[in-house]
């Protein structure tokens, strides 16, 4: 597949046209901002951090990249197709991705406030993300497509049965689509992992959200394990913007 670095950026500072010169991305009010040696960029200014150190943190990024790499998600990969700017809150997981490939342009920004000029793209692919449907109908194309990664009832629900003392109600699937987009399909991506070692369960643990909620019990519990078997369960939803 021919990848083509995506041009149509914006300053998140004032909303106007990116122009790379060099190894700086500068727009006309003068703003700049330096491409890294790893070949990102980070558009995500102070003022619209919620934190110092924003999204996933280095150690989740880690443990994220070496439970990939053991091709436990593939499946999932196989279903979602590739797009060619990539966007992500964690300096870290952009960082991450980087290294991994230099073709598209990684950027660090916030889906609250995406850096890219309106009506550019043909896809946004918001996969395990915070969904802001008002930003992706902006900077779709008439006719582009959002395709929502999600969680489904039953993920990784025996690793949650494990470090949690009771389940929480499932949360019923908003089927509400939208506003600005149509419903074009839904797909659910769902099988058995078997997951061998200590580490490799440690990284599935570190790499969600869980091992910060669960209490330290649930942890102990998780870290005694030499095996196990979760589901997967992915939801996949396909949009279309409104012409």
């Amino acid at each position: 597949m021919s990848i083509v670095p995506f041009q149509a950026l914006a300053c998140p500072l004032d909303g106007t046209p990116l122009h790379c010169h060099g190894s700086t991305w500068r727009c006309p009010s003068g703003h700049s901002f330096d491409i890294a040696s790893q070949g990102y960029a980070n558009l995500l200014p102070v003022q619209q951090k919620r934190s110092r150190d924003p999204g996933d943190s280095k150690e989740m990024v880690a443990a994220r990249r070496r439970f990939l790499n053991a091709g436990h998600y593939e499946p999932i990969a196989a279903a979602v197709s590739r797009a060619v700017l990539g966007l992500d809150i964690s300096k870290w997981a952009v960082l991450s991705a980087a290294k991994q490939d230099k073709r598209p342009n990684w950027i660090v920004g916030s889906n609250a406030n995406l850096p890219v000029l309106p009506a550019t793209l043909d896809l946004v692919l918001c996969m395990f993300g915070f969904p802001v449907y008002g930003e992706f109908a902006r900077v779709l194309k008439p006719g582009g497509v959002l395709l929502q990664v999600d969680a489904g009832p039953d993920h990784l629900r025996e690793l949650r049965e494990i470090i949690y003392p009771t389940l929480k109600p499932e949360r019923l699937v908003d089927s509400q689509v939208p506003a600005g987009f149509r419903s074009l399909s839904t797909e659910t991506v769902r099988f058995p992992l078997a997951i061998d070692g200590a580490e490799q369960i440690a990284d599935l643990l570190a790499m969600t959200p869980h091992l910060y909620r669960a209490s330290a019990e649930g942890r102990a519990r998780a870290a005694a394990l030499s095996a196990l078997a979760v589901t997967v369960d992915v939801r996949l939803a396909r949009f279309g913007r409104d012409a």
